[in-house]
């Protein structure tokens, strides 16, 4: 049996070379008797051996992998003499108090280098991950570089409008979540997200098919918000799935009952000051409200000549609809010198998002065919069940 012992207690030593807590802690388990008289030189009975023959060595057990985690204690109280110091998990235990000391120093030391060497190979994985994204964009704005280099080789250079956006878009959506980084993903070079505008059909603006990774949908891009509003308002409201003898107000007023009076303007929103005698149906202040704000749009318009506007309508990916009721779907894109690259902002609050940082780059002057926009009424949440 003892010789059972001792090859259990060599093959532990080889298997786990150079990890003492874990080789001392599990020859304890095996032969706590065997264990103590080869480290310590205690005897039967718990004797301590005499001063001048006490070992030098010092023991390390780890609550880790000790069986009885009191050992460390219960081999403290029955022998007396011997020093214990922790560090973490990992009890010394040793006739000499220098020598344990020396062991817990060590066991710093290793600590320290270990979080050292993690943290390099986190920040080295962290610029990897950086390098290979940069690489992806490399590799995929191939064809956004080539019409960069033939815009510039163009003596005459066109005004960013309606008739220059149409075309076929990359986007670079740079949120930090887990799903966008897969949308991200930098192993691969499948154009995931995109952005697919169309020739105007109206003198308000363009629509546009897009794929976020996360939401795909129908866009309207114009040149000023009042233009976006108005392409909004040209937009088809029924289906053939809809009932034809229910109304959008029908609708969207459903709460009202029967013969009350609705006291919000359909411009504003706000409602009416009824009994007002200066102003009884609040038509003075609709107006007033009406000027101030597009005093403001004005504003921020001619403050940003390269800017556009869009809103949107769209599904989750999994095809669940965010119904935009309120018209908060919005955003802006302000185009670079050669207008074949944009940067800017979005929202999708039912998705709890705000000003997302969204990025394009034109590859293609004509839109891909595959994508096309679906009417705007296919996401009011009527159509649910339709197919792209």
């Amino acid at each position: 049996m003892d010789r059972g012992i001792e090859n259990e207690f060599a093959r532990l030593e080889s298997v786990f070379a150079g990890k003492r807590e874990k080789i001392h802690s599990q020859q304890a388990n095996i032969s706590l008797k065997r264990f103590l008289k080869k480290y310590l030189g205690i005897e039967e009975e718990w004797s301590a051996p005499a001063p001048d023959s006490r070992p030098s060595a010092t023991v390390t057990l780890s609550w880790y992998y000790l069986d009885d985690r009191e050992l460390p204690n219960q081999i403290m109280a029955k022998v007396p003499g011997l020093h214990l110091e922790k560090f973490g998990y990992n009890h010394v235990i040793g006739w000499d108090a220098a020598h344990v000391t020396e062991e817990i120093t060590r066991l710093e030391e290793e600590r320290r280098r270990l979080e050292e060497q993690e943290e390099a190979e986190k920040r080295a994985a962290e610029e990897e991950k950086k390098a290979q994204k940069k690489a992806r964009w490399e590799r995929r704005c191939k064809r956004h570089y080539e019409l960069v280099r033939v815009a510039k080789t163009q003596e005459s250079h066109r005004p960013l409008g309606l008739q220059t956006l149409p075309g076929a878009y990359l986007v670079r959506w740079d949120d930090n979540s887990e799903d966008a980084e897969r949308c991200n993903d930098p192993h691969h070079d499948i154009d995931v997200m995109k952005l697919n505008i169309f020739p105007a059909e109206s003198s308000h603006g363009c629509k546009a098919y897009f794929n976020f990774g996360l939401i795909e949908g129908t866009m309207l891009l114009a040149m000023t918000k009042r233009g976006v509003e108005m392409l909004r308002d040209k937009q088809p409201k029924h289906s053939e799935w809809s009932d034809p003898e229910v109304s959008d107000d029908d609708v969207h007023d459903g709460d009202c009952k029967t013969g009350e009076a609705k006291t919000q303007t359909k411009l504003t929103g706000e409602k009416r000051s009824l009994g007002d005698i200066a102003d009884p149906w609040g038509v003075q202040a609709a107006r007033a409200n009406r000027q101030q704000l597009t005093g403001l749009k004005k504003a921020e318009e001619e403050s940003h000549p390269n800017r556009v506007y869009f809103q949107f309508v769209c599904n989750e990916i999994n095809g669940y609809p965010l119904v935009d009721d309120d018209n908060e779907h919005v955003g802006y894109l302000d185009f670079d010198e050669t207008g074949l690259a944009a940067k800017g902002n979005f929202d999708v609050p039912r998705l709890g998002m705000k000003e997302q940082a969204i990025a394009i780059f034109k590859i293609a002057e004509k839109p891909a065919s595959d994508k096309k926009p679906l009417p705007w009424y296919e996401f009011d949440g009527r159509t649910w069940g339709s197919t792209w």
